[in-house]
């Protein structure tokens, strides 16, 4: 409260005690208005002072400066606005490099996973011993976790519930098709095993271990008893499809098989999963993963047209392929979530300066809170002293803002855990960014194009409205023009609740698009009346 009194009282040398209390403690002005009450005609003296017969070329006196930060911050402004057309052609010129140099970066082909430790730590020196060695990729292929697996008789559907906050939920349920049929099919599953890429050299799919103990139990002297009761004696595949099902299911708990699961009352095989492989593995480029993944879409998706009818529902999964698909989900989310931000900002920055050419300068927290305090100086000023006014007034507040979260995310570089230091030097970044975007972007954007009445057309529509309900006029005996556009501001609070209606509408569908549809047909109809309006 003293920095801003301090910084109010630096621009507004001529001005009354209670004329600076007005622009730098609005808050106070609405909680104990009588307390600090004066006259228009005060308040015009605020106003001649801020701009009336100044120039926006002309020195903005500032009076002796009673902080060091002050001292800094004024003559950093005056700086600014001298130089405003350089600085901006400077700025534009880096964000459009920037821009064109960013869009050529790509992933990393040499290491797609970053090592979680330094190299000399024992645990991450172990996990690159390992991978280095030549058995590695064969237990890749052979680990039943990591292999590629295409699945007959399953439905490629999640039925989770992801808003389900029990803890003993365990997740969904397998949506079987219910249109397999693999007695009807067994030569063509059967074929299917041959046609596709073995994990490794001697891999039998589970139809050719069916059809191999087939032949061995019937030649066998002494057959198995689940063979003798359930297969008829049948010799090999095709065998009666009357016959198929109970001798499947025999032979998968013969054998202790996870790639048959089956109805056992019914007698009925529900699903079959035949392993396969591709080049790429999880610890690939993701550019990689998914050319491997579009390969095998594109051969799934024309063996499936000639497919016959009960078993040409088939996908082909695996941990890899999940894996990119939340890649893709993430960076996707994170294009839709800024999108969303930039939006939610402009249309912060409008509820609070109350004017569109601030909103559309809207970017990080700083500049919502630079757009306040430039606009908080009533009445028509040049750019020039606002945009010191605010530099001034809210200066102190981000830089202290800034310090902490830099000082907290420096001692994080000395975190051991790799995902740690690139978060904390990611902060940093933001942090630098937004102090760059705030002190030098959105100052010599306001600088050159800001406006002197920033509030002018939205009072204007707004008193319209007022008299048209019949709203009475104000006497001499009211508050100021400052005091009343205080107490208007707070008309706005409803940006919380109209926030958080989005995020409860769009958070309650399955799908994540939810969020950016809900917020597009309700942000949009507001930004488009705000820019009528501003």
């Amino acid at each position: 409260m003293a920095d801003k009194w301090k910084s109010t009282r630096a621009i507004m040398t001529r001005a009354s005690t209670t004329e600076v209390a007005i622009i730098s403690l609005p808050s106070i002005m609405m909680r104990d208005p009588p307390s600090l009450c004066v006259s228009r005609q005060k308040m015009n003296v605020v106003k001649e002072n801020a701009s009336s017969d100044q120039e926006e070329d002309e020195e903005v006196t500032v009076g002796t400066h009673r902080n060091f930060h002050d001292r800094i911050l004024g003559r950093y402004s005056d700086f600014l606005y001298s130089f405003r057309w350089p600085v901006l052609l400077v700025s534009v010129s880096t964000i459009i490099a920037c821009s064109f140099v960013s869009s050529t970066f790509k992933p990393p082909e040499k290491e797609p996973f970053p090592a979680l430790f330094p190299m000399a730590n024992p645990y991450e020196a172990h996990s690159k011993f390992v991978e280095s060695l030549i058995a590695f990729p064969l237990q890749l292929a052979t680990d039943p976790t990591w292999t590629v697996k295409a699945v007959f008789g399953v439905q490629a559907i999640d039925d989770q519930n992801l808003l389900d906050t029990d803890p003993n939920y365990i997740g969904g349920s397998i949506a079987y098709d219910d249109d397999f049929d693999a007695a009807n099919n067994q030569l063509y599953l059967l074929e299917f095993c041959d046609k596709i890429d073995k994990p490794t050299e001697d891999y039998s799919c589970v139809l050719q271990e069916f059809d191999s103990w087939l032949q061995l139990q019937s030649q066998s002297s002494s057959p198995d008893d689940q063979y003798a009761i359930n297969c008829d004696w049948e010799t090999s595949i095709p065998i009666e499809t009357d016959t198929f099902d109970q001798c499947f299911i025999a032979f998968s708990e013969l054998t202790n098989s996870s790639a048959v699961t089956f109805d056992y009352e019914a007698k009925k095989v529900k699903s079959i999963t035949i392993d396969t492989r591709v080049d790429s593995t999880l610890w690939s480029p993701t550019a990689e993963i998914d050319k491997d993944w579009r390969r095998i879409e594109d051969w799934s998706i024309a063996e499936r047209s000639r497919a016959p009818e009960g078993a040409n529902n088939f996908f082909v999964t695996s941990m890899g392929f999940w894996y990119l698909d939340t890649f893709n989900n993430i960076v996707a989310s994170a294009l839709k979530a800024s999108y969303i931000v930039v939006s939610c900002a402009a249309l912060v920055i409008l509820l609070s300066s109350r004017s569109l050419t601030l909103s559309l300068f809207s970017g990080s927290d700083f500049i919502m809170h630079f757009a306040h305090a430039y606009s908080m100086i009533p009445g028509k000023a040049n750019k020039r002293l606002r945009m010191k006014h605010a530099i001034l007034h809210m200066g102190p507040s981000v830089l202290g803002s800034a310090a902490t979260t830099l000082s907290t995310n420096f001692i994080m570089q000395f975190c051991q855990i790799a995902s740690a230091k690139r978060f904390a030097t990611m902060m940093i970044m933001t942090m630098v960014h937004s102090l760059i975007g705030s002190f030098v972007i959105f100052s010599v954007l306001c600088s050159c194009f800001g406006p002197a009445e920033p509030t002018k057309r939205f009072d204007a529509i707004k008193t319209r409205i007022q008299k048209g309900k019949g709203a009475r006029e104000h006497s001499e005996k009211d508050f100021p023009r400052s005091i009343e556009i205080a107490i208007d501001a707070t008309d706005f609070t409803f940006a919380p609740v109209l926030l958080g209606v989005v995020v409860i509408v769009g958070g309650g569908g399955r799908d994540n698009n939810g969020f950016v549809s809900a917020s597009y047909y309700i942000l949009f109809p507001i930004t488009a009346a705000a820019v009528v309006v501003g």
